[in-house]
């Protein structure tokens, strides 16, 4: 579905999504719009061998979704403008009773990232679990300050009742950001790269903790050791 999602009830997509070159939406099965995913997957890879500015594994921005998974990769081999990136949604969303087993990888150096296993950042995620990595692998030195903000569920927004077990992955071996004379804004953690007041119930595989690079913290809310209650769907992704 393109630009203005309708609703979409128990559908789903097993093909490739293969951008070449670049765009604003790019979605597992629709675009942009405040609509309802129920009961849906997608299981076909996002490739984006230019940019996108926001990408989902379902839905590109927004979306009100619930009882639905991605288990896509996304990998974006040139991200040069600011962007956002999710398991299922790219910004924005609205996510219950959710997961994703999807890996997030983005090569190159972006000016302003936000990214996570559920949710880009800025919506809200509930009763949802994230098993896949989310990584940025650096190439070449930045010639300006970033902000590199990403989680295990969101890298904004708020969480609760949420688990993630992938592995937040800012990748160093080409290039060190660390030190290189900017005053980049990086925040990264096993729930939210920064947390939010309304957040609480939310756990991490302490197997799989977030890398974070020396000299910034990891954003991971206070109460992540609280119990949890994972919804019926979620035994699908085991």
């Amino acid at each position: 579905v393109g630009y203005g999602c309708s609703d979409i009830y128990n559908s789903y997509n097993k093909g490739k999504i293969t951008l070449n070159g670049s765009g604003s939406y790019v979605g597992g099965l629709c675009t942009y719009g405040s609509n309802i995913i129920k009961n849906s997957y997608n299981t076909g890879d996002l490739e984006i061998v230019g940019y996108s500015e926001m990408t989902g594994g379902l839905i590109a921005s927004r979306g009100i979704i619930s009882n639905s998974y991605n288990s896509g990769n996304i990998t974006m081999g040139t991200p040069l403008v600011s962007m956002y990136v999710g398991g299922l949604s790219g910004t924005d969303g609205t996510i219950t009773d959710s997961y994703n087993i999807g890996n997030i990888t983005l090569e190159g150096n972006v000016p302003e990232l936000r990214a996570g296993g559920i949710e880009g950042g800025g919506g809200t995620t509930s009763n949802s679990v994230n098993k896949g990595n989310v990584s940025l692998i650096l190439k070449e030195p930045y010639t300006s300050d970033a902000t590199l903000l990403m989680g295990g569920i969101s890298a904004t927004g708020s969480a609760v009742n949420s688990f993630n077990a992938g592995t937040i992955l800012i990748d160093e071996t080409e290039h060190s950001i660390t030190g290189d004379g900017f005053n980049h804004s990086i925040a990264v953690g096993e729930i939210l790269g920064r947390a939010n007041s309304n957040s609480s119930g939310n756990k991490f595989n302490t197997k799989s903790t977030a890398f974070v690079i020396s000299g910034v913290s990891a954003g991971a809310v206070s109460s992540v050791l609280k119990k949890i209650k994972i919804f019926a769907i979620l035994m699908f992704a085991m």
